[in-house]
């Protein structure tokens, strides 16, 4: 479903666009991105990105280093490999930005995750993050995503339907968080809310 999925990552980098402004023009962008997998996000990177690539799985980093030859825009500083609740190795404050899409659906565990992600961010640094969610309690299909979340998650890898990450996000404690909700009708039922933001250290 990627294709499918692109709009929402577009309208992500374009909030970000608009969040660093001019900022670090003669710099790199230090850039985190959790659960990076081959790499979806990066046609996407502003100019002048360094990259540390975080992912579980270390089989990940044959993938994305094929998808890096395409976007020279991104420098690849380095590979952790680890859980996105335990950042072992990424150093406290190190971060002007952190990424996430899709990921927050299938962690263990949503507030270790938020908390490293805060912990890993400069002060005034950016949590840019897109992940489906669920509907309304008040919306009939929020019933249908509880009544197929069991299956769901045995299907697809851990992936949870009913998480309400946004008031997840906002409980952290960051000093801003901004988020949209939006209906991408050209994906299935159960996982078309989605949210599109930014979170502040």
């Amino acid at each position: 479903m990627k294709r499918e999925l692109d709009p929402m990552r577009i309208a992500a980098f374009e909030l970000l666009k608009k969040h660093l402004g001019d900022r670090k023009k003669k710099t790199p962008h230090e850039i985190l991105e959790i659960g990076i997998g081959d790499g979806a996000n990066l046609q996407y990177y502003p100019e002048n990105s360094s990259l540390t690539a975080l992912d579980m799985n270390a089989s990940f980093e044959t993938y994305l280093k094929d998808n890096l030859k395409k976007h020279p825009q991104v420098q690849y500083k380095r590979k952790v490999i680890a859980m996105a609740e335990n950042m072992v190795g990424v150093e406290d404050s190190s971060l002007d930005v952190v990424v996430c899409t899709y990921v927050l659906c299938s962690a263990n565990y949503v507030p270790s995750v938020l908390k490293e992600v805060k912990r890993v961010l400069k002060p005034g640094g950016k949590f840019l993050f897109v992940e489906h969610v669920a509907y309304p309690t008040s919306d009939w299909n929020y019933l249908i995503q509880c009544l197929t979340a069991p299956l769901w998650r045995t299907y697809f890898c851990g992936c949870n339907l009913n998480r309400k990450n946004g008031e997840e996000i906002k409980r952290t404690g960051f000093s801003n968080v901004e988020y949209e909700t939006k209906y991408n009708k050209k994906v299935w039922v159960y996982i078309r809310p989605q949210i599109v933001g930014i979170a502040t250290k």
